[in-house]
């Protein structure tokens, strides 16, 4: 992003990465003219361990670099990007995993809902629920309102925490795997999820695994 305008021809600039083989960028994009900044894809491939890659640009008198997080998908986590404005993310982009607080997971005899829940002083709950009592499966769900909502012919969500929660929510998820047990006991779940707390426009974005 310029501080200023580009001028007439637009500004060429050059990017770099630290970790070509892991974080890859174009290695030219333009700042059209009278523009003020550009846009550009990083295609990023699995680590096995948390790394970060420095993102570099120049430009003929100025450069600029930021640090790329990559983060590594141990067996259990959940992860999320918040927009500016969503009242759940704080507008951050985070990680937790086991190592700074237990996980645990409960489901539905019937298996209609699941949710995973964090201990320690943040209490994250994020609840997956299937729409009309029907059992939760590997899946899109679209036009998911909080769940418990009175229409329970619609999919829910509801994801809280630092003693934050929605009144009313608007979202989707995917459910990529899930094993339950007869008992109710949850083996393995894995999704995926956007939800908009008090149906806003922000969203908090993000993912969810956990293996017993």
């Amino acid at each position: 992003m310029l501080n200023r305008p580009a001028p007439s021809g637009g500004i060429p600039l050059a990017l770099s990465s630290s970790l070509p083989t892991i974080a890859s960028v174009p290695s030219l994009v333009m700042i059209p003219e009278g523009g003020d900044r550009v846009t550009f894809q990083i295609a990023v491939q699995s680590v096995a361990a948390d790394d970060q890659a420095r993102i570099s640009g120049s430009a003929t008198d100025t450069s600029a670099s930021a640090v790329l997080q990559l983060w590594s998908k141990p067996p259990t986590f959940f992860s999320f990007v918040s927009d500016a404005g969503d009242y759940i993310g704080g507008g951050e982009v985070r990680r937790v995993t086991p190592a700074e607080t237990p996980f645990r997971a409960a489901a539905a005899l019937d298996g209609r809902y699941v949710e995973v829940a964090t201990a320690g002083p943040d209490n994250w709950s994020l609840v997956f629920m299937s729409p009309g009592g029907t059992r939760l499966g590997v899946g899109s769900y679209e036009g998911a309102l909080r769940a418990g909502a009175t229409d329970r012919t619609r999919p829910g969500i509801d994801i809280s925490g630092r003693s934050r929660g929605c009144n009313r929510i608007a979202g989707r998820f995917d459910v990529r795997d899930i094993s339950i047990g007869s008992d109710g006991v949850v083996s393995r779940f894995h999704a995926t999820y956007e939800q908009h707390c008090e149906a806003g426009t922000p969203a908090l974005r993000g993912e969810v695994r956990f293996i017993r």
